[in-house]
């Protein structure tokens, strides 16, 4: 096995198992091949991790095990894919739809894995996990009950990143339907796996569920409201009246669905296309007011560097949000931006809070659901960040 050695200094991260290592802190290496297993050491030559190399990526080596005595081959792989699985047998008796395996929070840099309905979709964005996707597959057919498929659908700009092609293509079982029924805590949904999140965002499951208890005889409006999950659940929790937007006519005809699907009256529901800046001006305007607001807009950072910038469109649509939220109402607000540190969002909360003139209380604080868990020693694994606010 060739090694690759680090910069003094640069074995601090690694060793604290923080599983990813960039180009940068490679000192030198003894020429591996790129997705093969490498001995990572420090400067001085001495052990501290194997991992899956990778010298035309930003990201050079994924670590996988700090065990010198433990080789990370084919059947470490496969134990290690049934153990994440085996952590989630909780979620899995009240859904057929979760995070099975989460990158580095589950020790497995370069993969995903979501159940969803009848099969798994695998995500890999790493060449030394792409030459392990059967054997991936072989084991997630073993460890998951009762289903029928295990879907490669890495096609995302990570995957190019790393100079690996998109790959589409199902590894073990039958074929797959595009629309899969997903059922989560007794409602049911009708999702369609050809748009973003496979049609349904898992990662909200417990913040879903908690917003029952606030939703009663209330006047909800669920911005950028997708497929309609989050209104779903309020009506579920007694709303009077909920009130979806979103820019696409694709996404509310299926909360349309959605909702007819768990037998609410829709009457109760309006659809409103329009995005969200323009309904905020517009309800302002003929004095509408909204006693709880779920605000969950896509992520606005495009680069990295720029994430700073962006923290003031985050002050500006959540002021806009206050301006028509009732006295005592309820804002429910995210950013699933990962460059946006929790310190900024909140932020951009409080200016938003001065330039609406909303005295605002924070009630909680949110985060991704358990299946999506977030690694003190890998920070990024944390990218959903979520507040409920009470206005007074």
């Amino acid at each position: 096995m060739k090694k690759v050695f680090l910069k003094s200094g640069r074995e601090k991260l690694p060793i604290s198992k923080n599983p990813l290592v960039f180009s940068g802190a490679v000192l030198k290496t003894e020429n591996p091949e790129t997705g093969s297993i490498v001995e990572v050491v420090d400067y001085k030559g001495d052990f501290i991790a194997y991992g899956h190399w990778n010298g035309n990526a930003r990201v050079a080596i994924r670590l996988l095990e700090w065990d010198k005595n433990v080789i990370p081959d084919t059947n470490w792989l496969k134990q290690k894919v049934a153990s994440a699985i085996r952590k989630r047998e909780n979620i899995i008796k009240n859904t057929n739809a979760c995070k099975l395996i989460f990158r580095e929070s589950d020790m497995l840099p370069g993969i995903e894995a979501d159940l969803f309905g009848e099969g798994v979709f695998l995500n890999v964005v790493s060449p030394g996990m792409d030459i392990e996707k059967k054997n991936i597959a072989e084991a997630i057919l073993d460890t998951v009950p009762n289903i029928k498929w295990v879907y490669d659908k890495s096609n995302s700009l990570d995957r190019t990143e790393e100079g690996l092609e998109p790959s589409v293509v199902i590894l073990a079982g039958e074929d797959y339907k595009n629309e899969q029924e997903i059922v989560e805590n007794g409602l049911t949904f009708q999702a369609n796996c050809e748009i973003q999140k496979y049609g349904f965002y898992t990662e909200y499951r417990s913040i879903r569920e908690n917003l029952q208890k606030y939703a009663k005889d209330k006047n909800v409006l669920d911005a950028c409201c997708f497929c309609g999950e989050f209104s779903i659940y309020a009506l579920a929790g007694g709303a009077k009246k909920i009130t979806l937007c979103d820019v696409s006519k694709f996404v509310l005809d299926r909360a349309k669905k959605n909702i007819a699907l768990n037998g609410f009256d829709s009457d109760k529901a309006e659809f409103m296309r329009d995005d969200v800046f323009g309904f905020f001006r517009k309800a302002r305007q003929k004095k509408e007011t909204f006693s709880l607001i779920i605000l969950d807009p896509p992520p606005f950072v495009e680069k990295r560097t720029e994430a700073s910038k962006w923290v003031k469109t985050y002050k500006d649509i959540n002021m806009a949000a206050m301006n028509i939220l009732e006295k005592d109402g309820i804002l429910i607000t995210f950013c699933r931006d990962d460059s946006i540190t929790h310190e900024m969002f909140r932020e951009a909360l409080a200016f938003a809070s001065k330039d609406s003139f909303s005295d605002m209380t924070i009630l909680e604080q949110l985060h991704q659901s358990e299946d999506y868990p977030i690694r003190i020693s890998a920070p990024e694994t944390e990218f959903l960040k979520g507040m409920i606010l009470q206005k007074n």
